[in-house]
């Protein structure tokens, strides 16, 4: 669990999960008076840092298939689609699956 804080509070997580092969975002949350404002970016640059920590070059993760904020946000941080899970939230709720491979070069540096 990675955790931002800031104005004496918790304003964010990160859930991960080191995997075999990858490193797997179970969930980003950001307070809604904290989003748009960075929080969930450096989120993020935690999470690529502790999968690299990790040694575990490949980052996963789902976003309803309706969550198009959501689809934005991780493609500007270079993921991609990687497929469809149907009914991962539940009946009628799909989920596409991101995923990133992070650079070598950034890899090689632990």
């Amino acid at each position: 669990m990675l955790v931002a804080r800031a104005g004496g509070g918790i304003v964010g997580g990160a859930l991960i999960d080191f995997e075999d092969d990858a490193t797997h975002l179970g969930l980003l949350v950001v307070d809604t008076a904290w989003q748009r404002r960075g929080v969930g970016r450096r989120l993020m640059d935690a999470v690529h840092e502790a999968s690299r920590a990790a040694g575990l070059p490949r980052i996963t993760l789902e976003v309803r298939i309706g969550n198009d904020s959501g689809q934005r946000f991780y493609a500007a941080l270079g993921y991609a689609v990687a497929g469809v899970i149907p009914r991962y939230y539940g009946p009628g709720e799909d989920a596409l699956r991101f995923e990133r491979v992070l650079p070598a070069a950034a890899l090689s540096r632990w």
